[in-house]
């Protein structure tokens, strides 16, 4: 009587393998269609069509020789043991709230799943009363693509994952070829941070609305922007003319604005500034940054500068303009710190309360 591989004796939920000759064919075309995917998505972003997060996404598609020979391999145990060491990581990373460069590149950060309110339990996404705005969830998971655990049953996924103190989604078995989400067991997520980032974060004790970036990332992008921003705008230029010469009356040509290239550069002083890990320099910063602000919004008078790194908009009345916040302004900083910074300058913060980044948002006036 022939063996059964464990494969076929599993009754747990499992998406096969890929064929190892798309495998192979995929590894031989890659070097091609994934910068053709890249320009593709770089120029439907400029169009208004895709979002800047999904530029890199080609790229995640990437197929190392050491992923190939795994795959092609079919071994269950290799399976097994890459996994353990990528949900240790993952693991790592989601108790600490604190997402490497590789988790971000390689997968989907997702909000943790809120509590079932009860009678008096408050839902995790509560809303804050002095600004009117939903404030953001109190953690994030991880979203893994189905292409890391092909030919792994789900029992085998979440004794891997309890392993590590996570747990699957609860619609994953329904849900394998959309990827799996993995969240901190019931009373994981300790949130463990040394006594230096404590003092960071002040008194209380709380978490920055935004991490600050890895200084690896800041700097590779001080490098490429000389090329990449240029041609952006040449592109952004290009679709503008287009638009206006194709549309006469040249409807929602605000999202191919040439200024939001430029807006994203980075200065060799905001470098310095934003690789310091200093909370006393970054709020020193964003008052000053504020201070600045508030007086050209009670003049309605914007400097060039402003006009392209702030994006004023009106609101409320044709006669007002607010001033939009930029993320890097305020990242690592805590909420309660930038709104005592804010409003004691005459301000206040308004956001998308669906977006997980609430101070993206806009500064207005008060308008009574």
């Amino acid at each position: 009587m022939a063996a059964t591989s464990p494969l076929e004796t599993s009754a747990a939920p499992v998406l096969p393998h890929r064929s190892r000759i798309a495998l192979l064919l995929w590894f031989a075309t890659q070097w091609l269609l994934i910068p053709l995917g890249f320009l593709c998505q770089v120029l439907m972003l400029l169009t208004g069509q895709s979002h800047v997060s999904e530029v890199l996404d080609p790229f995640r598609a990437f197929l190392s020789p050491y992923k190939l020979v795994l795959r092609l391999s079919r071994s269950r145990a290799w399976h097994e043991r890459y996994l353990d060491r990528e949900f240790a990581r993952v693991a790592r990373d989601i108790e600490q709230q604190r997402f490497s460069l590789r988790t971000r590149f390689h997968h989907e950060l997702v909000p943790l799943p809120e509590p079932p309110a009860g009678p008096g339990r408050e839902s995790e996404s509560s809303t804050d009363t002095r600004t009117g705005v939903g404030l953001k969830p109190k953690g994030l998971g991880v979203r893994l693509k189905p292409r890391h655990y092909r030919g792994v049953p789900l029992d085998t996924l979440q004794r891997l994952a309890h392993a590590h103190h996570l747990e699957v989604g609860a619609d994953t078995a329904q849900r394998l070829s959309f990827g799996i989400s993995l969240f901190p067991r019931a009373g994981a997520l300790r949130m463990t941070h040394t006594a230096a980032d404590a003092s960071q974060w002040g008194a209380s004790g709380e978490h920055p609305v935004l991490p600050v970036l890895p200084r690896s990332a800041l700097f590779l992008w001080f490098v490429v922007q000389w090329v990449v921003i240029p041609l952006e705008v040449v592109g952004r230029c290009l679709l503008l003319a287009f638009k206006l010469v194709a549309d006469a009356d040249g409807g929602n040509a605000d999202g191919i604005d040439p200024r939001r290239a430029i807006a994203r550069s980075t200065s060799p002083s905001s470098l310095a500034f934003q690789m310091s890990r200093d909370t006393a320099k970054r709020r020193t910063h964003l008052d000053r940054k504020v201070a600045a602000l508030a007086e050209q919004l009670r003049t309605q008078r914007f400097s060039l500068a402003t006009t392209v790194f702030h994006a004023p908009r009106w609101k409320v009345r044709r006669d007002s303009r607010g001033l939009t916040l930029r993320p890097r302004d305020y990242r690592g900083l805590p909420e309660n710190t930038i709104e005592e910074i804010v409003s004691s300058h005459g301000l206040r913060v308004s956001g998308d309360g669906a977006s997980l980044r609430i101070w993206e948002g806009q500064l207005w006036t008060e308008l009574v």
